[in-house]
């Protein structure tokens, strides 16, 4: 894996644990921290598309673990960004006020890591 995707992964994951700790204490800085979720979990689908060789069965399991954190976290979350955008739905995480709404299924993760994991093969 380059520097640049196991950078977007790492935050990824520090990003999406962090959303369940002290909001304002681990993001009041930064004026969009949603934002930082969506963009880095963006960046790493672009990989994915582009060269999925480039991850391991251990790094796609650990995106698939912060996918499910992310979407059992919903509930907690009212600052994701409005899904006013012209983001493909299967981008789902740009989509999180929709899905909380109910006005869009949540994805099934783990039927769309079978296709991330047979890619490995």
């Amino acid at each position: 894996m380059d520097q640049a995707t196991f950078d977007r992964l790492e935050m990824y994951i520090k990003w999406s644990e962090d959303l369940d700790l002290d909001y304002d204490k681990h993001f009041g800085h930064v004026d969009d921290p949603d934002h930082l979720v969506q963009i880095s979990r963006d960046g790493l689908q672009k990989q994915l598309d582009s060269d999925p060789s480039v991850f391991t069965e251990e790094d796609l399991n650990k995106l698939k673990e912060k996918d499910h954190f992310i979407l059992a976290n919903i509930e907690n979350s009212s600052r994701w960004l409005s899904s006013d955008n012209k983001e493909p739905k299967s981008h789902w995480w740009w989509h999180l006020d929709k899905i909380k709404s109910g006005e869009m299924e949540k994805p099934d993760i783990e039927k769309i890591f079978i296709l991330y994991f047979n890619q490995l093969k």
